[in-house]
């Protein structure tokens, strides 16, 4: 009968070890990040979340004329793509909201992509009777949330989240 006892009671401690393992969760890594890939409150109505590859193709972010476009690069470069687009880096920020003014200098035709970095995109207005006159520019703000990497361990692409903006509202 000792035997019997000893058994049920290592089989019972074998079961109770096992069923509260069974009940223990894992927390997500990134509680902490910031860097959220979703929307959330503080994102601006009409963000939008978008993955770019860096492979020096293009999305369309405004398909109104003049369409804006943007892309990324093997280089991990964010491209503009086209002579009447420019894009400026703003630095770190606190998210897509926090870009509120437009820079008068520092425009490029690309810039380094950088997680956490703002950026605005301009596109000129070039009107359709004459090349040389430009009734102004449209904006896009975006923000990089992170770079998407490969099963490999290399950048092959980003997360950005945009939004169309008017910097005069």
């Amino acid at each position: 009968m000792n035997k019997k006892n000893l058994l049920w009671s290592l089989l019972t401690i074998l079961f109770a070890s096992i069923f509260s393992v069974s009940f223990v969760s894992c927390g997500d890594d990134d509680d902490n990040n910031s860097n959220e890939s979703t929307i959330t409150e503080n994102d601006p109505e009409g963000t939008i979340i978008m993955n770019l590859v860096n492979n020096d193709d293009d999305i369309v972010i405004d398909e109104e004329w003049p369409y804006m476009h943007v892309g990324m690069t093997p280089q991990n470069n964010i491209d503009t793509w086209y002579y009447n687009a420019q894009i400026v880096s703003l630095g770190k920020v606190k998210g897509l909201s926090a870009i509120m003014k437009i820079p008068e200098s520092g425009w490029a035709e690309r810039c380094a992509a950088t997680p956490g970095f703002g950026y605005i995109i301009r596109q000129s207005k070039v009107s359709a009777y004459d090349a040389r006159r430009t009734d102004g520019y449209k904006y896009c703000r975006v923000y990089l949330v992170d770079f998407i990497k490969s099963t490999s361990g290399g950048i092959m692409g980003a997360t950005i989240k945009y939004q169309l903006w008017n910097p005069e509202q």
